[in-house]
């Protein structure tokens, strides 16, 4: 039954609600229920079904879709796949194999998908300025080991501007990462490094201030992106201290990595063995 209307969940549950009453009293209360996971799209219906004391049985896609490349036609439909649903459901849905959703588990696997797709924008922030300097500065980015560290965004923003674009001195740049450096020699020797390439650099003059005016904007928004990461990871650390959990124990898994682990699994009595896991 599609319980979403062009209104409102809240509009489309009221019918629903409506629509398996008749259901209810021929099944005399003991109807099932069991729907498909589609990502994030079911988690409505399934925490409405849940506040009336009904824990529907959640399948895999993946289940679904071997049903239905078994019939004789092979045409995925929504009625087919809600017939493949009804049919696991008379079959082989038992008590004990009913997928339950945590609601701090879900919780945890969203803070650490939104961590994830924040990561995406970083990286995809760092395509851009890669591109944009290899036109500005050709080879600035073989000076750094990491193309936007703070050491290289104190001298993005001090050396590629407007009005003095690579107009700046040794000694400003020195100043400008000797707070990333542990000694001042090390300070100067990438100050000189910077100092030669500037003075070998004539990008397009038509295109420098376009191209100056996305750069910054690019260091604006992976430095806000940065601060947001570093708030949702937050989230992620508190999340999982409050989970009984010996992953952390595990050398190279952190709170991401655990937290990425025991969100997206679930809860694990859902499985029945090892394999089933790892599958």
């Amino acid at each position: 039954i599609h319980v979403a209307t062009s209104y409102s969940y809240y509009i489309g549950f009221n019918k629903f609600d409506i629509d398996i009453k008749p259901f209810w009293k021929l099944s005399k209360g003991q109807l099932v229920f069991g729907m498909e996971s589609t990502g994030i799209y079911h988690l409505n219906l399934y925490e409405h079904l849940r506040r009336n004391g009904i824990f529907p049985h959640v399948f895999n896609p993946i289940e679904i879709d071997k049903k239905a490349k078994n019939r004789i036609r092979k045409t995925r439909t929504d009625k087919i796949a809600a017939d493949i649903i009804a049919q696991k459901l008379i079959t082989d849905a038992r008590p004990e194999q009913q997928y339950i959703l945590e609601p701090h588990l879900c919780g945890l696997r969203e803070h650490c998908r939104i961590l994830y797709r924040l990561r995406n924008e970083m990286n995809k922030c760092k395509v851009k300025v890669t591109r944009d300097l290899d036109i500005l500065c050709h080879g600035y980015d073989k000076l750094f080991d990491t193309l936007l560290s703070p050491s290289s965004i104190a001298v993005l923003k001090l050396a590629f501007r407007k009005t003095r674009f690579l107009d700046v001195t040794e000694s400003e740049l020195v100043k400008a990462v000797l707070p990333y450096y542990g000694k001042r020699s090390g300070a100067e020797d990438k100050a000189k490094k910077l100092t030669t390439l500037f003075s070998t650099t004539e990008p397009p003059e038509y295109l420098k201030e376009p191209l100056l005016l996305e750069l910054h904007l690019l260091i604006s928004q992976y430095e806000l992106l940065k601060t947001q990461m570093n708030r949702v990871k937050t989230k992620i650390e508190k999340s999982t201290s409050q989970l009984k959990t010996r992953i952390k124990t595990i050398i190279g898994i952190g709170d991401f990595t655990g937290g990425l682990i025991l969100g997206e699994l679930g809860d694990i009595r859902r499985f029945e063995s090892s394999k089933q896991v790892v599958a």
